[in-house]
């Protein structure tokens, strides 16, 4: 059986081994070619755990790389920083604020992110201006001379009311007097037995003492009960 020889190759010269780059291809638009993605073959594990190092918004996290020096790690892993498009939702700010209709319920407002703290220094420069002011207000002239005129005005109406009330209670042999407790003092009525005034629970020492009968205590403290209801 007689061998084939081989067939001899064409020998190439420097021309052939030239490639000329024709720019009709892209139709001039180089621009718009799309990027080859920068990747490490065979570190498919690497470059979902970098993504997701990535898209992780949350201090106290960090991305350990390690590999020979002279790879190119760090020029490689920062292009694909470059190219990673984290998939991050945008962050909001919640505060609670007092809802005056329901105390229990209170009001939830959202703002963008850093917002909230801006919004509660605003709250507090705006309660410290209200208070500055209402304290001037209250100090002004005009509101001192109202305050008086409503005051002089209060005390007549009070004045003409108990004038009437106290005309009662004489015609019912009875009689307002004012009667301290502690610190406190308040109006509070008493009987009138001869020239003296009395409190309606000693009258039963009276009786006992012949001073007073028994029935006209029951009819004093009768009117005594019906007035004491419009003091």
């Amino acid at each position: 059986m007689a061998l084939l020889r081989p067939s001899r190759y064409k020998k190439l010269i420097p021309e052939d081994l030239k490639y000329i780059f024709n720019p009709d291809i892209t139709n001039g638009d180089l621009a718009n070619i799309a990027k080859p993605i920068l990747s490490i073959i065979g570190q498919e594990r690497a470059i979902k755990a970098l993504r997701l190092g990535v898209e992780l918004r949350k201090q106290g996290y960090n991305i350990f790389i390690t590999g020979l020096s002279g790879t190119g790690k760090f020029t490689t892993v920062k292009k694909m920083l470059e190219t990673l498009q984290p998939e991050c939702s945008l962050m909001n700010d919640y505060a609670y604020v007092n809802n005056f209709e329901d105390e229990d319920q209170p009001i939830l407002l959202k703002f963008k992110a850093g917002k909230a703290i801006k919004f509660k220094k605003d709250m507090l420069r705006s309660i410290e201006f209200i208070k500055t002011q209402v304290a001037k207000t209250f100090e002004s002239e005009p509101f001192s001379k109202n305050k008086e005129k409503i005051i002089t005005k209060y005390h007549a109406v009070q004045s003409k009311l108990m004038g009437t009330f106290e005309e009662k209670l004489t015609k019912d042999s009875l009689t307002l007097a004012q009667v301290q407790e502690g610190e406190t003092v308040h109006p509070e009525i008493f009987a009138i037995v001869g020239e003296k005034a009395f409190p309606i629970q000693s009258l039963n020492e009276l009786v006992t003492e012949k001073v007073i009968t028994k029935k006209r205590v029951e009819k004093i403290t009768k009117k005594y009960k019906g007035n004491k209801c419009n003091l």
